[in-house]
Order: C-alpha cells, then sequence, then structure tokens
C-alpha cells in the first residue's frame, strides 16, 4: 500500500519528535564510605549488588525503558544497609546523602545528566552500660548507709550515680560504692539507686531497690521500783512497753547488775516483756530495759534500787514501811503484840499464857508446832482483835520444840513470832517479818 508523502512526512516528524524527546542516558554515583568497623551492603537497581567497608564508588545508572520505539528513562536506585561488623561497636547513623538511625536508606539519581553522591555510615559505640545494684538490698537503714553498684561497658564505665532518697553521690571509679548520711533524710520508705554512664556517654536505665529510713530511736516505758531499798529475799518486778512508729520493735532486753558493773543484756526473765528480779544478795543495783528497733536503733532506760542488808534497815530507809514489788504502795508493819506467860523445867515448858492483841481486821493467824508438841498446826477463824492460843496453853512442849505464830495480811508485811522451848530455861523468842515474795523471814 502506498502513502502519501504528506502521510509520510508527518510520521518522520512525529518519529524524530519522540526520539529527539527522550531523556539522555545518565549515570550518578554514589560513593559510600563506612566510618568505623562495620560494613555496608548495597544494591543497584535490583540488578547489581555488593558490600563496602571502607570507601567505595559506585555507578548507579538511569534505567530506560522502550516499547516500539517510545522509551520512558527512571531514576537509578541503589538501596543500602548498614550492617554491624564488630561485637564491640554499632551502627550509629547515617551522614550525607543519608540522614537518620534506621539502618536502611535508598539514593536516587536524576533523570538526566550525571551527579555524585556520598553516604556515610557511622559506626560507633551504641550500647549503654549495664549496672545491677549491690547494697542496700531493701528494707530498714539508718544512719550512714553503703549504696554500692556492679557496672561495666565495652568502652568502660566513666561514673555511677549512686543515690538514696535524692541524695546522689557519683563513683567514678570501682568498686562503685558511696556512704550516703541518710540521717539528714526524712524517715519513711524511699529508694536506694544506681545508673551507670560509660566513656562515650551513654547511659544505662536506672536500677532501684525499695529501702525505709528510720533515724528515729524507739521508746519504752518502764513501770517498777525506781530509787527504792527493799528488804533481804524481796522481789522486784518491772513491765515494759517498747514502741517504734517506723520500723517497729524487734527486741527487747534486759539486764541487772551491781551498780559499777557492764550491763549484759538478755531475755527478759519474767515475760518477753516482764522482768523479775528475785532474793538478791544485799548491795545496789541497776536494772537496765532496751529495746532495739528493726533499723537497730536502741533505747535504753535504767532504774536503780537497793536490797538493804537486814528488814530493819529496809524499814529505816522507808520510814518505816516497805516498798511493793512493783515499786508502787508501801508495805506496812503489822501493829501486832504477844503476851505470854509459862513455866519451865527440866522436862519441857508451859503456856500459862499465849495471847496475841491488835489483830487488825483482814489478818489471819497460823500457828505450827515442831519437835515434842501436843498439836501440830492451828489456825482460827473467825478472828477478833484478841486471840488467845489455847490449844497450846497448859500443854507440856518439850526442849527443841519451835512453835511458830504467824500473823499476815495483804498488802503488809508478815509478822512471825517464833519460841524455841529450852531445858528449864526461859523460852526463846524471835520477832521476825516476811516481805511479800520473800522467802524467809528477817528479823524486824
Amino acid at each position: 500500500m502506498r502513502i502519501g508523502r504528506v502521510w509520510a512526512t508527518a510520521i518522520a516528524v512525529v518519529a524524530f519528535a519522540l526520539i529527539a524527546g527522550s531523556p539522555a542516558y545518565a549515570a550518578g554515583t554514589v560513593t559510600i564510605t563506612v566510618n568505623g568497623p562495620g560494613a555496608v551492603n548495597w544494591t543497584v537497581n535490583d540488578l547489581e549488588s555488593g558490600s563496602c567497608t571502607s570507601t567505595c564508588p559506585v555507578a548507579v545508572p538511569n534505567v530506560r525503558e522502550c516499547e516500539e520505539r517510545i522509551c520512558i528513562t527512571y531514576p537509578g536506585r541503589i538501596d543500602l544497609f548498614a550492617a554491624d561488623g564488630n561485637k564491640a561497636y554499632g551502627f550509629t547513623h547515617w551522614s550525607g546523602s543519608c540522614e537518620g538511625t534506621n539502618r536502611a536508606c535508598s539514593v536516587l539519581t536524576p533523570r538526566t545528566g550525571t551527579a555524585a553522591y556520598a553516604v556515610t555510615a557511622n559506626y560507633g559505640d551504641n550500647a549503654p552500660p549495664s549496672v545491677s545494684l549491690t547494697a542496700p538490698g531493701g528494707g530498714f537503714v539508718r544512719g550512714a548507709v553503703t549504696v554500692s553498684a556492679d557496672a561495666a561497658d565495652n568502652f568502660g564505665v566513666a561514673k555511677v550515680d549512686l543515690a538514696l532518697g535524692g541524695a546522689t553521690v557519683a563513683a567514678t571509679g570501682a568498686p562503685f560504692a558511696a556512704a550516703i548520711d541518710s540521717a539528714q533524710l526524712p524517715d519513711g520508705p524511699t529508694s536506694a539507686t544506681a545508673r551507670a554512664t560509660d566513656v562515650n556517654g551513654l547511659a544505662s536505665a536506672v536500677v532501684s531497690a525499695p529501702v525505709t529510713i528510720d533515724n528515729t530511736p524507739p521508746t519504752l516505758d518502764v513501770t517498777g521500783p525506781s530509787n527504792r531499798t527493799y528488804a533481804p529475799g524481796s522481789t522486784q518486778v518491772w513491765v515494759l512497753a517498747g514502741a517504734d512508729a517506723t520500723s517497729g520493735v524487734a527486741a527487747l532486753q534486759c539486764s541487772l547488775a551491781k551498780t559499777g558493773e557492764p550491763a549484759s543484756f538478755r531475755v527478759c526473765s519474767g515475760s518477753p516483756t516482764v522482768e523479775i528480779a528475785d532474793n538478791q544478795a544485799p548491795g545496789v543495783y541497776r536494772f537496765t530495759a532496751r529495746v532495739v528497733d528493726a533499723a537497730g536503733n536502741v533505747t535504753d532506760v535504767n532504774r536503780d534500787f537497793t536490797i538493804a542488808a537486814t528488814l530493819e534497815a529496809a524499814l529505816r530507809a522507808n520510814g518505816g514501811n516497805l516498798p511493793g514489788s512493783d515499786g508502787t504502795g508501801a508495805l506496812s508493819v503489822l501493829p501486832v503484840t504477844l503476851a505470854y506467860d509459862f513455866s519451865a523445867k527440866r522436862n519441857g515448858t508451859r503456856f500459862s499464857a499465849l495471847t496475841l492483841k491488835r489483830i487488825p481486821s483482814g489478818a489471819s493467824v497460823r500457828v505450827t508446832c515442831a519437835k515434842g508438841c501436843p498439836r501440830k498446826a492451828y489456825k482460827p477463824t473467825k478472828l477478833k482483835s484478841t486471840l488467845s492460843l489455847k490449844p497450846y496453853l497448859k500443854r507440856l512442849l518439850k526442849p527443841g520444840a519451835v512453835l511458830t505464830v504467824t500473823i499476815s495480811k495483804p498488802g503488809a508485811m508478815t509478822m512471825v513470832k517464833r519460841f524455841t522451848i529450852r531445858r528449864s530455861q526461859r523460852p526463846r523468842l524471835e520477832s521476825l517479818c516476811q516481805a511479800p515474795g520473800a522467802k524467809k523471814a528477817q528479823r524486824c
């Protein structure tokens, strides 16, 4: 088929225009620089790939696609990926035509002409140091508190910031430890913390342990004898009440020692909160109660007392009375008198009169007799102020017999009258007093 000259000319012009209007084939150059021990893997136009560990110029041509003399030009593309090459180092960031910290980056070349690009993959320390708190391990703390930590880093640890309740000390060398005065901080719950920073300025996360600061001593109330004088064989009782608002009471302890001797603390003798001193030898004593809280704070309370050499001396020291075992009140001496008459012969003694007088209301009387007695025991009831001991009147008490009359009343010292029968002689009479709790009577 023949085409007219006009149409042939038109087609030629269009074809020339398409060919002449297409962009010229272009190529860019991307220079890859690896700053540090690492590697950059690259791929150009999904066709060619490689790896760079130092400085590598890579040609990145445009891509031209043609179909039936119609061509389209696409920009060239290089895809980059920063890979680590050393455990001590890591990729940190791009600079140049790529920027940021994303390991993947792409560079496009222009459709026309040529262009040069430069990208740098920077490697360095990208791992913060590790740190672990070694002290305190939690719980209650007081006074100078040691805060310590273990820290490590592939480049080196520059410092560890150690803190307690907001007070911070920087430890710049191993062992990483600091003493922090908790007395400058308020009592109550807080934290001990540690944070490490390496030589490149990278910092670890903060590690912590919960603690409770307690610098306030516990309180201790002691009820019982203080500066009192007691008779021999007597008993003293103290009751302890300890308290602590922050950490609580951990222990109550007691010590009983003569004045001038060092305290020796132990578990209280009566119960965890009661101390009982019984039948101490004559002397001056110091009772010390101690309370310890869970943080280790200690409070001591002292109570002094005296054990007289004789009951008579104790009575004189107390104005004729004796203190009770708890140090309160006073024990009076019963005003009872004993009137008696007798006939003493070689084979024994007979009482013609044996009468107790001035027996107070509420008192009780008990009579015992040992070794050659007409009656071993007698306990009268329905007492009046005067009592005749009739079971022992006009009856023979053999030599060596011991007749004991005991008069007692709550809140008063017990009175003891003791006759010892002697052959052809006047009975020997002892007037004794016995304090409550005492194991034996003493001379009044």
